[in-house]
């Protein structure tokens, strides 16, 4: 008897098992989708955060040229510029200061 109900019911365990692999693979799917996702997203936010300091610092090369400005007042529209573009991105300000020096290393 017992000989009978294994062999016919072990028919079963492969499908058994292929159902929860299948049912735990789609989680993990899902995901996966939201890492790239985020991922994608982040990478549009740097795109954006490049752009705007480069329009940025097109804008301050514009000024100097055009305005002889002492450091300190260029430095203040600087900040002010920068401040803008945080507000607007929702920067948070140790992104904002990292931006700074590097910024300030070109300029």
């Amino acid at each position: 008897m017992l000989f009978y109900i294994a062999t016919k019911y072990t028919f079963y365990i492969p499908v058994i098992a292929n159902t929860l692999f299948i049912l735990l693979l789609i989680p993990l799917i899902g995901a996966l989708a939201f890492i790239l996702a985020s991922l994608i997203a982040y990478l549009y936010l740097l795109q954006t955060i490049y752009q705007q300091t480069t329009l940025l610092l097109a804008k301050l090369q514009k000024l100097s040229k055009t305005v002889h400005l002492n450091s300190t007042e260029q430095s203040k529209r600087f900040d002010g510029y920068l401040h803008n573009i945080s507000q607007i991105l929702h920067i948070p300000t140790n992104i904002l200061d990292i931006i700074k020096r590097q910024i300030s290393r070109i300029v």
